[in-house]
């Protein structure tokens, strides 16, 4: 009996591993053969090594300079083919393709359940996108002349003007703390109204929840990622059981944020998010079709929005103010065209931002320049795909370098001067660059992409309009660490803020 045991558990591991090893074999044969791009040396099952989780968009783009034929290169994740692409044309091109909707198999999808934007596929996904896209367009059109979303991050960013001025009466300070505040204040009043907000008991450990779930959670190079089954062996069980702690935690929060709007839901006054949902839910009740939009959707929907909004946005404010305290010729530019048009005590609004292009040129120099989501999130590949002149296999997962893009000194030429100069044209009106990519682009670029740029808008003019700010080290800006995490943060750094 204990033969055949053997017999059948060498059998079942024979076949494991010969799985493992199946892509590795393909992909090298079609490597020989020019029809995959070539990359770093892999080996079976382990894949290539030496990557660099602090900063491996670092490494990408020495990979890509050494293999990138094409602007595309190859590597391995484990057994996992992993696609790299840093051709801005390219991925403008080949992020339109619906065979590029999907999402690779890592362990924050499978915490996440493939729940919320970022992991759904197929049906569910197309349903929420719209829904959000729309929800989010409905708060900032308004009802008359009543603008939700901007009255939230203007409130948001009025608060934030009194903090900074609170902290700069003491001496230097790190903005951080009151940016954070600011952020996470405009995101929860527009997910859930006053809930959630930074004066809520539940603040503190949410946003440390956040830290956790996307630190601990997964990094792109997790092995984690490859191998599902390690979450069941000594450290990673640990670190998984509190992982799943705190999203189970973070979850009951919403519960009940959830239950108090189903309780006081009023479909003709409709005040956040979360009743905007709940009235799209209950339309699909009442015509009794099939719905994505469950209870556990919202959810998952609500911790991915307060949780990568949140990190993302307060990253860009914080490389805002670091290259603003960097730069006093931007700061002075900025702060002489917002005297000339809104003066001393008029609220900036978003929707005139064009009347601000140079302040508006400089927020896109920070995007470019911060890049905090270096490489967005992966997408995988339903079916055979044909790019060029190669054929990228069914479940590769393709990652792109936005952080090399937005580096690259063929696009910018100075790539690590900040200039904003660069988003304007001949007569000094705002112009969008195509190379500029801080939220991804195609078919799943980020659906809160305005709602992000409101914040920062608002945020950062209300700051320049009302304080000087200057950096405490002489040391430049461009020797400041990026830290990699959830988002790519700059390093901890120190200013004073004297009021103009």
């Amino acid at each position: 009996m204990l033969q055949i045991v053997v017999i059948i558990a060498c059998g079942a591991l024979i076949a494991y591993l010969a799985r493992l090893i199946k892509p590795y074999v393909s992909a090298q044969i079609a490597r020989s053969k020019g029809s995959l791009p070539g990359g770093p040396p892999s080996y079976p099952i382990i894949g290539t090594l030496g990557i660099d989780d602090d900063e491996p968009w670092a490494l990408m783009t020495k990979w890509n300079n050494l293999y990138g034929k094409d602007g595309m290169f190859t590597f391995f994740l484990g057994p996992q083919l992993q696609v790299v692409i840093t051709d801005a044309e390219l991925v403008r091109t080949l992020l339109k393709d619906p065979r590029l909707d999907g999402r690779p198999d890592t362990n924050l999808k499978r915490i996440f359940s493939s729940h919320a934007l970022a992991f759904s596929e197929g049906t569910v996904w197309k349903d929420i996108r719209r829904f959000e896209i729309m929800a989010l367009k409905d708060f900032g059109r308004g009802s008359g002349s009543k603008n939700l979303l901007e009255e939230y991050c203007q409130q948001a960013a009025t608060d934030l003007v009194a903090d900074v001025q609170e902290e700069a009466a003491r001496g230097a300070f790190s903005t951080r703390s009151a940016i954070l505040k600011c952020v996470a204040n405009s995101i929860a009043t527009t997910l859930c109204s006053t809930a959630l907000k930074s004066d809520d008991p539940r603040f503190a450990r949410l946003t440390d929840n956040v830290n956790v779930v996307f630190t601990e959670g997964t990094t792109p190079n997790s092995p984690l990622n490859v191998f599902p089954w390690l979450t069941a062996i000594p450290p990673f069980r640990q670190q998984q059981a509190n992982v799943v702690s705190r999203i189970t935690e973070t979850l009951q929060m919403m519960q009940e944020v959830l239950d108090e709007h189903r309780a006081n839901f009023d479909p003709d006054n409709v005040r956040d998010f979360m009743d905007a949902y709940l009235k799209e839910q209950t339309r699909h009740v009442d015509e009794g079709s099939a719905s994505s939009f469950t209870d556990r959707q919202l959810l998952f929907m609500s911790i991915e929005m307060y949780f990568a909004g949140l990190d993302a946005t307060l990253a860009t404010l914080q490389w805002g103010m670091l290259l603003l305290s960097s730069n006093p010729r931007v700061l002075a530019k900025c702060q002489e065209e917002i005297d000339r048009v809104l003066g001393s005590t008029v609220i900036p609004q978003y929707t005139e931002r064009h009347l601000l292009p140079y302040c508006e040129a400089m927020m896109n120099e920070v995007s470019r320049i911060g890049t905090v989501d270096p490489f967005g999130l992966p997408h995988r590949c339903l079916e055979d795909t044909p790019i060029l002149n190669y054929v990228i296999p069914k479940d590769a997962t393709v990652i792109v370098n936005y952080h090399g893009i937005h580096m690259s000194e063929k696009l910018w030429k100075d790539p690590h001067t900040f200039r904003p100069e660069r988003f304007l044209d001949d007569q000094g009106k705002f112009q969008a660059n195509p190379n500029n990519l801080p939220f991804a682009t195609g078919r799943r670029m980020c659906s809160g992409d305005n709602f992000a740029k409101m914040i920062v808008f608002i945020s950062m003019v209300s700051l320049i309009q009302r304080f000087n700010f200057r950096r405490v080290d002489t040391k430049p800006w461009t020797e400041i660490k990026r830290i990699n995490g959830v988002g790519v943060h700059p390093d901890e750094f120190m200013l004073t803020a004297t009021v103009r």
